[in-house]
């Protein structure tokens, strides 16, 4: 060791063990965060996509039940058959229509892959089963 270099004093060694533990801090306080926002991201989309899924058999189960009616539907009481022009998409179309009137920021769309009209094309954010 140099007889002229003084040995560091006690003051500059705790500032420089202070600013290496303010580091340490920091930078597991900044990974916290990310890890922290990053896992409330992920259950929020694992809550969304739980509710689209329940929303998706409860339409099936609306249609699916209208479908399954068709024959009381379109009988008379008399027994002879009468079609009232109700069919299982127009009804399910009808009920995500009420729906989306009546929720707040819901929009229930019919979506097809090869859509007969430009009002079931799906768009960026549909996903086609």
């Amino acid at each position: 060791m140099d007889a002229t270099r003084k040995p560091p004093s006690l003051r500059m060694l705790s500032l420089r063990v202070a600013v290496v533990i303010a580091v340490i801090v920091g930078a597991a306080g900044a990974v916290y965060l990310v890890w922290c926002d990053g896992a409330e991201q992920c259950e929020v989309e694992t809550k969304v996509l739980a509710e689209a899924r329940t929303l998706n058999k409860q339409m099936t189960a609306a249609w699916d039940y209208i479908d399954d009616a068709q024959t009381a539907i379109n009988t008379d009481k008399d027994g002879s058959y009468d079609f009232k022009n109700v069919y299982c998409a127009v009804a399910g179309k009808g009920i995500a229509r009420r729906f989306t009137q009546t929720s707040d920021g819901y929009v229930i769309r019919y979506v097809r892959e090869n859509p007969r009209t430009g009002t079931d094309a799906p768009t960026g954010s549909s996903s086609v089963p």
